[in-house]
């Protein structure tokens, strides 16, 4: 099963939207490109760092960058969707930022 992130999709103009999306077991997340368009790359972007338990589940920019910053996990090209990136992990009981990403030739979009 699939979930969609809510409040996380970045509108791209012409309808399209890279949406956050959270895979199966729920500790991986990926981007998409709503409806699919082959003229965008797509990725997502990771904290360096686990985030600290006193940070919300979707912190901001500044908190994730006081925190040791974004790690860029791609772009994949030619595909509406990115690869699988970790966002939480088991062992050490840790949760990552994870934002999604576009872009196209006329720049890149990334979410909060």
């Amino acid at each position: 099963m699939t979930t969609e992130v809510g409040g996380a999709d970045i509108y791209l103009g012409n309808a399209r939207f890279v949406k956050l999306m959270n895979g199966g077991a729920f500790n991986y997340s990926y981007a998409q490109i709503s409806p699919s368009d082959s003229g965008y790359t797509v990725w997502v972007d990771r904290s360096l760092q686990g985030m600290p338990s006193s940070l919300p589940m979707f912190p901001t920019t500044e908190q994730v960058q006081a925190n040791g910053g974004w790690k860029q996990c791609g772009p994949f090209y030619n595909s509406s969707s990115s690869n699988l990136v970790m966002n939480w992990n088991t062992d050490q009981q840790r949760h990552y930022a994870v934002r999604a990403c576009a872009r196209n030739a006329l720049g890149s979009y990334c979410g909060n």
